[in-house]
């Protein structure tokens, strides 16, 4: 008797998805645990992983799984926390996300955010350049601070005008008055 029916699938689907917004491959390999501590029959598995399949393509149909809803949020959280475009691609891989849809993310993202506006966020954050409080303290770690950035994958000129401009807005009125957008 095969314990695991299209319901059972339904069930720890609708659970999961109440909870969390996975990606497509995620959600897949969490199933699939589930299912794996339900039965360790062969055949059983085969039948219950091909409900798992219908139920990944019945959610993708009524929109409840989208890889690239998931992937923009993902990118944007990254974003604003300053993560490079080569971090954010990386993160997104993690997460089981097709290299294609990452490229279109990232340029779109780019494209409307720029590169400038993460690493601006990354110094705020970190407390890099203009946003460190002590003059003196950042006036012997300017090198250090540019070299938190570059290893963090901003561009040398970006990070340069950043650790460099007197203040905030005078690091955004270098980016104003530059080619990277």
């Amino acid at each position: 008797m095969n314990r695991i029916t299209a319901q059972t699938i339904q069930n720890m689907a609708a659970r999961y998805l109440n909870r969390y917004a996975p990606t497509i491959s995620h959600f897949r390999s969490v199933l699939q645990r589930k299912v794996r501590r339900i039965t360790q029959k062969p055949d059983e598995l085969q039948a219950a992983f091909a409900l798992i399949e219908a139920e990944i393509q019945r959610c993708i149909k009524i929109n409840i799984l989208n890889d690239q809803h998931i992937a923009e949020a993902w990118a944007r959280r990254c974003h604003i926390r300053g993560l490079s475009a080569l971090a954010i691609r990386q993160k997104l891989r993690q997460k089981g996300i097709a290299d294609t849809l990452i490229d279109s993310t990232l340029n779109h993202l780019i494209a409307e955010k720029g590169l400038f506006q993460a690493a601006f966020n990354y110094a705020k954050r970190r407390r890099l350049g203009p946003f460190q409080t002590s003059p003196e303290r950042r006036a012997n770690r300017k090198q250090k601070d540019l070299a938190a950035m570059m290893r963090a994958g901003h561009s040398y000129d970006i990070c340069k005008a950043i650790i460099h401009a007197e203040s905030p807005e005078a690091a955004i009125q270098a980016n104003e008055n530059s080619q990277w957008k």
